[in-house]
């Protein structure tokens, strides 16, 4: 399990810093504090950031390349989710800038419990509005009120239990999460290593031990296959 990286975009060097500082205190990982679109597109395409902050009134060197451009840029290249940063509220700025459908809105100045909310809110409804990258390997879940990202192949079933779903690790760790019922995560990880096995559960194929008469053994655990998931089952075993 890693940790989400981040990737700062501020011109102001003071902001940028304490903005590091606090993530940083938060169990986040900054990958950089660009001060320019330039650059910033730079670090973004080498590191694969999981999420941006970007100051909305950034300027640069890119033409006319603006935090709002740099913002539509990433939505059209890398989806990936990403925060504005603004000290100002003005109307036509804001119209603007929700073009490029951002995650969230941070205003300047704002408290350390702001910023935290901001980016679980960001990342949470990026995981709701769009299916998996296909080549994305991990979901992110929350860990001691930090987000972290796991991957499939660590995940080695994910179970319902109501409205909560159990996310266990080969590492027998266990996760929770409520961000969505179990017909929505199955059609959010169909490019991963999950199938679906029963209405309350999913297994990583990559991790089944056996399957005979109507269980899959994983992690030595027998897990039910009911019957109108057996045909998909066996039809994942194949691939």
């Amino acid at each position: 399990m890693d940790q989400v990286k981040i990737l700062i975009v501020e011109d102001d060097t003071i902001q940028s810093l304490q903005m590091s500082k606090d993530l940083e205190s938060m169990n986040y990982r900054v990958v950089g504090m660009p001060s320019s679109p330039r650059k910033a597109w730079e670090l973004i395409r080498h590191h694969k950031p999981d999420l941006a902050l970007i100051d909305i009134n950034l300027t640069g060197q890119i033409g006319d390349t603006s935090g709002i451009e740099l913002a539509k840029q990433v939505r059209n290249q890398y989806p990936i989710p990403f925060i504005y940063i603004t000290a100002s509220e003005d109307n036509a700025t804001f119209q603007s800038a929700k073009m490029a459908k951002p995650q969230n809105y941070l205003v300047k100045p704002y408290r350390k419990e702001e910023l935290y909310r901001a980016i679980e809110l960001a990342m949470l409804n990026s995981i709701q509005d769009s299916h998996p990258d296909p080549a994305e390997d991990f979901m992110v879940v929350k860990d001691n009120m930090h987000l972290k990202k796991i991957y499939f192949r660590d995940i080695s079933r994910i179970e319902s239990d109501g409205a909560l779903k159990k996310i266990h690790t080969v590492h027998s760790k266990q996760f929770e999460t409520t961000w969505a019922t179990m017909e929505e995560m199955e059609e959010k990880l169909q490019n991963s290593p999950l199938v679906r096995v029963h209405r309350s559960h999913m297994v990583n194929i990559q991790h089944i031990q056996r399957y005979k008469g109507g269980f899959v053994k994983i992690m030595d655990e027998e897990i039910p296959v009911g019957r109108v998931y057996k045909d998909l089952l066996q039809k994942r075993l194949l691939e």
